[in-house]
């Protein structure tokens, strides 16, 4: 019977427990999803009145992005600046 060898088994665990990490980390609970697409909401209104554009619907905008996955949620965080 063939045994592992110990580095490649640490290598291993180490390897699982950073992507649960980066799993755990990819999901928000909702009080956390809501904060972030506020915090989105409110700087893409502050652009629309800084650029004078009566078109902007927050309502709409929030409901949009309700319904989109978090990594969409946090891309879209990035591009309008909050970390």
């Amino acid at each position: 019977m063939l045994r592992p060898v110990a580095g490649a088994v640490k290598r291993q665990k180490c390897g699982l427990i950073q992507s649960l990490k980066r799993n755990e980390r990819e999901i928000m609970d909702t009080k956390e999803k809501g904060a972030l697409i506020s915090k989105i909401v409110t700087e893409l209104k502050l652009s629309a009145f800084a650029n004078k554009d009566t078109s902007f619907c927050e309502g709409d905008t929030f409901f949009s992005l309700a319904f989109k996955s978090d990594n969409e949620i946090n891309k879209i965080a990035r591009l309008c600046g909050i970390s």
